[in-house]
């Protein structure tokens, strides 16, 4: 059981990639996932001990925002 204040903790310090997809417009976890990947941001932990994958958040959205840049300053 979790309080209302550590669920609250959790979802300003943590992003699930299906979350991460959403920030750049694309549906399901993989396209941030693979996204992340290649730019060298990890997961919080390996898929096996959480069943998905979780991001910091501040890394992952900083990440993520610079690709979404760097593609539009390049059309």
């Amino acid at each position: 059981m979790f309080t209302l204040e550590e669920v609250e903790r959790f979802e300003k310090t943590y992003i699930l990639a299906t979350e991460a997809s959403e920030h750049i417009g694309k549906k399901g976890s993989m396209t941030a996932v693979a996204a992340l990947q290649r730019l060298g941001v990890p997961p919080i932990a390996p898929y096996s001990e959480l069943g998905g994958y979780i991001y910091d958040q501040e890394q992952a959205i900083r990440a993520l925002d610079g690709l979404t840049q760097k593609r539009w300053s390049a059309a």
